[in-house]
């Protein structure tokens, strides 16, 4: 069910981006496209009645742009206040795995929606003070909507990308391609041991859960296949790794309720420092 919910979520944002990148298209054809087609095709003018429409400059139909665009501008200068909140309480959030790097992986999901904000900001701007046609009235309302799409998206997605999951999935990103003896200079490894520690602290079951299980899956893999080949025999810098990961990942458990530690899997823990001090694959 978990993972419905995850994929179902998913879905729906990837959904509405499409939606809102169609709606950009649409605009940019209205208001650049349709424009120029009396000079390029002029023989589709009498075909298409929806671009002759699109010519008929503003004025002239009666229609005053000045207060619709500028609701427009108002309402995406209270869009991107909105988003800027959000980000803000998303960094404090970050910030507790003490990890610079992922609360930057965070901020950064917003670039692509601030480039289009701007974008389209910009272009209203131009449009406010120029005289316009109906279609190029029509590309701003098209893109208001685009925005507004892109921003239902993103806060779609935000609550699972501040989720304990999505910063276990990160960390072993960063610990997958580094050698088990060199995971402590990893950026991930702390991730590990603030998140889970501080769910601990926080008697946070979920997120405890979902942090310990998303690793426990990677700790059941083969990792370092390279050093895990050279033979049986003790290694006291991998030995060393995975115990302070571990050691770390239980601070505070002793404050919290009983299934933490369940959670933790100290028995495969144990089994896994065995395995590991020996060099077993």
């Amino acid at each position: 069910m978990r993972g419905w919910r995850l994929g179902s979520a998913s879905a729906i944002g990837a959904i509405t981006t499409s939606v809102g990148v169609a709606l950009l298209a649409v605009g940019a054809l209205t208001g650049w496209i349709l424009p120029h087609l009396s000079d390029w095709f002029p023989s589709l003018l009498d075909s298409l009645p929806f671009a002759r429409d699109a010519l008929t400059p503003v004025a002239a139909s009666g229609i005053d742009p000045a207060p619709i665009v500028g609701a427009d501008l108002t309402t995406l200068a209270v869009i991107i206040a909105v988003l800027i909140g959000y980000n803000v309480a998303a960094l404090q959030i970050a910030g507790q795995t003490l990890s610079l790097a992922l609360t930057r992986a965070i901020l950064l999901t917003m670039g692509p929606l601030l480039l289009i904000w701007t974008g389209v900001t910009f272009v209203a701007l131009v449009y406010l003070m120029a005289p316009l046609y109906l279609g190029q009235l029509w590309q701003t309302l098209l893109w208001f909507g685009a925005v507004v799409l892109f921003m239902i998206a993103y806060l779609w997605n935000l609550p699972w990308r501040l989720s304990g999951e999505y910063a276990a999935r990160w960390a072993i990103r960063n610990l997958r391609g580094a050698p088990v003896a060199n995971w402590e200079a990893q950026d991930g490894f702390a991730v590990l041991q603030a998140g889970i520690s501080g769910a601990n602290a926080r008697a946070d079951l979920g997120t405890t859960r979902a942090m310990t299980a998303t690793l426990g899956a990677f700790l059941s893999e083969a990792q370092d296949r390279k050093a895990e080949g050279e033979g049986v025999a003790y290694n006291r810098a991998r030995y060393r790794a995975l115990k302070n990961l571990l050691t770390g990942c239980a601070q505070h458990a002793g404050d919290a309720p009983t299934t933490v530690a369940y959670y933790l899997g100290f028995l495969t823990a144990g089994v896994t420092l065995q395995a590991t001090a020996v060099g077993h694959v």
